[in-house]
């Protein structure tokens, strides 16, 4: 039953010691980086989403230095614009919002990880009567019109108000901000970690007017 060690023998080197596999060698054990957790790579360059020119890309300057002379006189922030700054498709867009939306979903993740929108809204209201709450994605209810919405728990419930804006809706408990908030960079990392990658702000012909006249490439079509 004990265990028979095996000698070796007289005027022979001793055995070799045993392999260690490599997945237990000092080098595998060090933790890689997965893919996911390296930070997305993004556009280097730019338009200019007023008149077309080649920029730095930047979500918060997204003006050449010209047009940013003339937005600066007024300081309109949701002024429309025509491009999106990323690829350039004609696009309603203002200084907030400089992306398309297929931009927006394209590098939410990316900017999100660099610290790019880190302007968390103050306050906020109630999906249902707009009452006024804190600003919490996953709690876009007031207390009593919480208390009215689990009796039934409808999460495709329509509500009529934007939990950041006020705008009226449609708004439902998983989609409590409409597309304009959603599109908004100064927010964007606290909407990209609350809702994700994957998230579709309610969007229907009725509400097409929160993109203004341009019906080119719009989300529903």
């Amino acid at each position: 039953h004990g265990e028979i060690k095996k000698k070796a023998a007289p005027g022979l080197p001793p055995p070799p010691p045993p392999r260690v596999p490599a997945a237990q060698t000092e080098t595998a054990r060090r933790p890689r980086r997965r893919a996911a957790e390296r930070k997305p790579a993004l556009p280097k360059t730019g338009v200019c989403i007023r008149d077309g020119a080649e920029i730095g890309f930047d979500i918060l300057k997204p003006y050449c230095d010209k047009c940013f002379r003339s937005w600066n006189r007024y300081k309109n922030r949701e002024y429309q614009e025509a491009l999106c700054h990323s690829c350039g498709r004609r696009w309603p867009t203002d200084m907030d919002r400089p992306l398309c939306w297929d931009c927006r979903r394209t590098h939410g993740g990316a900017l999100a990880a660099q610290g790019r929108g880190l302007i968390k809204p103050e306050d906020a209201i109630c999906i249902r009567d707009g009452e006024a709450i804190q600003f919490n994605l996953s709690k876009s209810y007031c207390d009593k019109c919480f208390r009215s919405w689990n009796r039934y728990k409808n999460r495709a419930y329509v509500e009529s108000l934007c939990h950041i804006c006020e705008s009226h809706g449609p708004a439902t408990i998983d989609s409590p901000i409409c597309v304009r908030c959603y599109l908004n960079v100064q927010h964007l990392a606290f909407v990209q970690e609350a809702l994700g990658d994957g998230y579709v702000p309610w969007v229907s012909e009725e509400w097409a007017w929160i993109f203004g006249d341009d019906d080119d490439g719009l989300p529903w079509q």
